[in-house]
């Protein structure tokens, strides 16, 4: 019985070779017939005729057609044509995972190495499939096989050798006029926005760079001078104008030289202006005497900065993301010293109930606050 599934699985292995020019085998994937073009070796010289090659590609892609000729060929159901055409896979995957290799009646063997299947052929007999195929260049790339046209309904169940030989020589014709016609690629839609900007990130830099340099060559404004004192000087300055009659100076040598003269009695009606001259030396020595300078306005001393002692310990109670947050939080908290710290991520906020640089008295502290919020942790700030 073993011996009988074996040789008929191979002969339906066979016969889809023979009869297709694709076909598709469960479990061991597709198969394709192509003719490969003459060859001719540039170093040697060689002329390699064409010949026909049956070609193994992964995948199901003609499970459909090969079924459709089961179907056709012995007139079964599409239900068990498909049923044994699985079979037949089965059994062969299982044969060739154990042999390595499958004869293919008389047409070859197929051989599997690793994943892959390669068929081999034998030159004397090649399948009448392999006799109306064009010959395509395997060597430049794969090149599909013509598509295989739907078989029509056979009026007789089993079909003769000569009707799938007319059949076979008909294929080639019919898939040529099932070619579908080649679209045109279509053109790329222009990018307009790549020109606007490339302009905008020119202008820009333009723009920076000439900002750059009116910063980098500004003078720095001149000095400002701020006096002490100047209004006081300004209004002390502005109070003395002189009188439209320039008062009448006298120098010392003059006063020296007129001392030692004996002054004659003044008469009633030179009274006025001899009076005026002694009174002119008051107001050069008024002038010549330097104003004393303004009191300078007293200045608030700061109050010194205590010297941290040592670092300071902050209680916290929680951390959060924002500060109206953290500030919302605060309101649990009337009468404690609220402070807000960076937290460890950047945006987040820290909340410090207390804080102090005496360790015992925020140890203290810290045992009232625990109790309370029992997640609350002490901060060293150095």
């Amino acid at each position: 019985m073993q011996a009988a599934a074996h040789l008929d699985f191979q002969l339906y292995v066979a016969l889809l070779a023979s009869e297709l020019p694709r076909f598709t085998i469960p479990g061991l994937g597709s198969f394709t017939w192509h003719v490969e073009k003459a060859h001719v070796d540039p170093r040697t010289g060689v002329v390699t005729p064409p010949k026909p090659t049956l070609k193994h590609e992964p995948g199901h892609r003609y499970q459909a057609e090969t079924v459709a000729f089961l179907r056709d060929h012995f007139g079964l159901p599409e239900a068990e044509a498909e049923a044994l055409l699985r079979e037949v896979g089965r059994l062969a995957a299982a044969y060739l995972r154990t042999a390595s290799e499958m004869d293919l009646w008389r047409l070859g063997k197929i051989k599997r190495v690793g994943g892959v299947y390669k068929v081999e052929l034998q030159e004397e007999a090649l399948p009448p499939i392999a006799v109306g195929l064009e010959e395509v260049n395997l060597r430049a790339g794969p090149v599909a096989v013509a598509s295989l046209p739907k078989a029509a309904p056979s009026s007789s169940p089993v079909k003769g050798p000569e009707a799938s030989r007319a059949r076979v020589r008909e294929t080639p014709s019919r898939a040529s006029s099932e070619q579908p016609s080649k679209v045109p690629p279509q053109p790329r839609p222009a990018r307009r926005w790549v020109p606007l900007v490339a302009s905008g990130v020119l202008l820009l830099a333009i723009l920076g760079g000439a900002t750059f340099w009116l910063l980098r060559w500004r003078k720095p404004p001149p000095p400002v001078e701020l006096r002490l004192g100047g209004k006081s000087a300004a209004s002390s300055g502005s109070g003395q104008h002189p009188s439209s009659t320039p008062p009448v100076t006298s120098s010392p040598r003059e006063t020296e030289k007129k001392a030692p003269a004996p002054a004659p009695p003044p008469s009633p009606s030179a009274e006025t202006p001899q009076k005026k001259i002694p009174s002119a030396p008051a107001s050069t020595q008024s002038e010549k005497t330097p104003s004393p300078p303004p009191a300078k306005a007293s200045m608030p001393t700061p109050a010194p900065k205590a010297v941290p002692t040592g670092p300071t310990y902050y209680i916290i109670v929680g951390s959060y993301p924002s500060r109206a947050e953290a500030e919302q939080k605060a309101a649990e908290f009337p009468g404690y010293k609220i402070e807000y710290l960076p937290g460890k991520d950047p945006g987040w906020v820290r909340l410090s109930v207390y804080s102090s640089t005496d360790k015992a008295a925020v140890q203290k502290r810290y045992r009232e606050i625990k109790a309370r919020v029992p997640d609350a942790w002490v901060f060293t700030a150095p």
